[in-house]
């Protein structure tokens, strides 16, 4: 996983976040930082490139359509019962006995699709993690793994106290 894709993930996450949470921001605030995190959730979306479907399986195809729809509907609703973005518009909308409960329910589906797409993708998240953290590298240019990296802060004394192997600290079998 590239790290701007990474970032990009953890941002939209960061912004929903505090988007879905009105009584941390203020209404105000609330609204238009809903604005930012619909606009980093289409980033997001964009990045990922495979369209509804891609080419994975119809779980995944159907979740994204969730997410696209209620995403959409959520932006537009919210819109639609702002009492900040549109006034500063000069805009005044009508219907808000249909908006606000539209707003309410379609926040509610974001939230369950959302956490639905997190579990869908964790497993290759945590994957990609745990490689990377596999791939430091010492000074020769050898991989490394986390077990000597522990050891490496320790004198030779200490690690051999410790009953670790010092020329072979992960207890892995080593061909040579």
């Amino acid at each position: 996983m590239k790290r701007s894709k990474l970032v990009l993930d953890v941002a939209a996450l960061v912004t929903y976040a505090v988007a879905a949470a009105p009584f941390l921001t203020g209404v105000s605030a609330h609204e238009f930082v809903g604005v930012g995190a619909f606009l980093v959730m289409a980033a997001h979306l964009v990045a990922g490139c495979d369209g509804l479907a891609g080419r994975h399986n119809g779980v995944r195809a159907v979740v994204n359509a969730v997410l696209l729809v209620s995403l959409c509907a959520c932006v537009v609703s919210g819109v639609m019962v702002s009492g900040m973005l549109l006034p500063l518009l000069g805009i005044y909308a009508t219907g808000y006995f249909f908006w606000n409960p539209l707003h309410a329910v379609s926040a509610k589906v974001l939230l369950a699709a959302i956490l639905v797409h997190c579990v869908i993708h964790a497993p290759a998240v945590f994957s990609r993690l745990r490689r990377r953290g596999a791939e430091k590298f010492d000074a020769r240019g050898r991989a490394v793994d986390a077990a000597e990296v522990r050891v490496r802060g320790a004198s030779q004394d200490e690690v051999r106290a410790r009953g670790v192997d010092v020329d072979n600290p992960s207890g892995k079998e080593v061909s040579v």
